[in-house]
């Protein structure tokens, strides 16, 4: 887990760095047609004084004391240079706007949307919701509009090879619990780059498998996650992958899942998976909301992950199954709103 999290840091600080030397390149050429000036107010400066230059060797060392000191401050702005300017709007609601931007994970491309509220101030917090199995992001799209109405951004996407009927990249044969993970890792690191993101709220919320994924997403950056919601999140997988074998050599090259074909990769990934062992290191705050009538992941893994975090919530929806729909999504909706607005930092509440 820690070879995880120095790898991540690392892709990050060069991000930062090369949108650093970008920022400085560009101001290089801005500054070209000054040369000429520069020449000559070079040429005088060379015939001041010692003590003048005595002065400047102690105001470059000042210089140099606060350049340290902002640094990162300067990394992190330039990380962050990216605009909507030249991002296509789908969507114009009174209270939201909705922008269709994609992600790249190597060869695949991750379709996603993103709903902008029109209300507060730049930049906004942000919540990632990651679809279940067989979904899309208009699965989530619902609680992303509760959300965007609420003064709260949101971004909704596919997982690479998540279902058939997927806008990302990839096949479900070659999808699996720790794919889509690097699908969540590669999304957290688009949005960071853009200004209207509040990199010091940037929440998770995952339905069924997408909220295992956000488990584990949270557990190996937990330095990048406020906070975290899970919805009948799936934690029984690597269960159910034991249940049906017994080793790796015993899952099949393909195999039916919920009427939909999947290859191996989707439960050699998680065949060895201690799950409990997996997500229990994050230390934010987590809700959960599960349904107490759910048939496909029963609720005392749910319960149990009460056990498991440092500090956390459950909800029951009583009557409720796998899949929130009607009252049981707005009541959802709104108990996750109300979350979040407790776990937003502000100024006030920065430590």
């Amino acid at each position: 887990m820690q070879k995880k999290k120095t790898n991540r840091q690392t892709r990050r600080i060069t991000s930062a760095l090369l949108a650093l030397v970008l920022t400085f390149s560009l101001a290089l050429l801005g500054c070209s047609s000054n040369l000429s000036a520069s020449d000559s107010t070079g040429a005088a400066s060379s015939d001041a004084p010692s003590a003048q230059a005595d002065s400047e060797q102690t105001n470059n060392s000042q210089a140099d004391e606060n350049d340290s000191a902002s640094a990162n401050a300067n990394q992190s702005s330039a990380a962050q240079a990216n605009t909507l300017d030249n991002v296509p709007v789908i969507q114009d609601e009174a209270a939201y706007t909705v922008y269709e931007l994609p992600f790249q994970r190597g060869d695949l491309q991750i379709y996603g949307n993103l709903y902008l509220p029109k209300t507060g101030t730049s930049p906004h917090p942000v919540v990632v919701l990651s679809h279940g199995f067989g979904g899309t992001h208009a699965d989530t799209a619902p609680y992303a509009q509760t959300l965007a109405e609420n003064g709260i951004a949101s971004y909704v996407y596919d997982f690479c090879g998540g279902s058939p009927y997927s806008q990302s990249g990839g096949d479900m044969q070659h999808m699996s619990v720790l794919t889509e993970r690097a699908d969540l890792l590669t999304v957290l690191d688009g949005i960071r780059t853009y200004q209207f993101a509040d990199d010091n709220n940037i929440f998770l919320a995952g339905q069924s498998q997408g909220g295992l994924v956000s488990a584990l997403v949270a557990a190996e950056c937990p330095d990048e996650i406020r906070a975290m919601t899970l919805l009948y999140p799936a934690l029984s997988i690597p269960d159910d992958a034991r249940a049906r074998y017994t080793s790796a050599n015993e899952i099949p090259d393909v195999m039916q899942q919920f009427g939909m074909t999947v290859g191996r990769q989707y439960y050699t990934d998680v065949l060895n998976m201690d799950v409990y062992q997996e997500i229990g290191s994050y230390p934010g705050n987590v809700l959960i909301i599960h349904g107490s009538d759910d048939s496909i992941v029963p609720i005392s893994y749910s319960q149990r992950a009460t056990e498991t975090y440092a500090s956390v919530q459950l909800i029951t929806l009583q009557g409720a199954g796998h899949g929130f729909y009607g009252s049981y999504r707005d009541t959802a909706a709104n108990d996750m709103v109300s979350f979040l607005q407790q776990n937003i930092q502000t100024g006030d509440s920065a430590n």
